[in-house]
């Protein structure tokens, strides 16, 4: 998907796991700077639980089970990069 000429976003992969509860992608962000020639590039991990509708509370075990891998995941890569993880509902 291109945004304008500076801003490309690719989605790199995508899958889906725990019995199609939770769908995980993988973006590159390109942005470009002319007059610089200096090009940024950003990698995203988004982590979408699927089977938890928005303004409501997860769909019995399995949704409870796909946040609680979720925050495994999180705390797993908290501890491996020490970034940001931004957290957000619709």
């Amino acid at each position: 998907m291109e945004i304008n000429n500076f801003i490309k976003i690719k989605l790199e992969s995508e899958f889906e796991f725990m019995e199609d509860s939770v769908i995980m992608r993988n973006f590159t962000i390109l942005i470009k700077n002319d007059k610089q020639k200096d090009n940024r590039i950003i990698k995203i991990q988004q982590i979408h639980i699927i089977c938890w509708n928005d303004h409501t509370i997860p769909k019995a075990e399995v949704g409870y089970k796909a946040l609680d891998a979720v925050i495994t995941l999180i705390d797993d890569y908290l501890k491996d990069h020490k970034k940001s993880v931004v957290i957000h509902c619709r």
